[in-house]
């Protein structure tokens, strides 16, 4: 019987709103977010995004069409 699945003194933030896939995502110790999301229906664009916890802003890092699932960061 698991009676909390969530870490103690955690929350759950929304960091994504659209009607794209945002899919592979990574996380660094800093709280940071990296994930790759399908931007273009007619193809296979995917572009990275960066989440910066600090900033609490969102940002595409890459330019369209690069490897869904290669990327990587670092902890600071």
């Amino acid at each position: 019987l698991i009676n909390n699945i969530f870490a103690r003194d955690y929350t759950i933030e929304r960091i994504t709103k659209n009607d794209i896939w945002d899919e592979y995502p990574r996380l660094n110790e800093a709280g940071d977010v990296l994930w790759a999301s399908w931007v273009n229906y007619d193809d296979t664009a995917w572009t990275i995004f960066l989440y910066d916890s600090d900033t609490k802003t969102t940002d595409p890092i890459s330019d369209a069409n690069v490897f869904f699932d290669s990327h990587q960061f670092n902890n600071y």
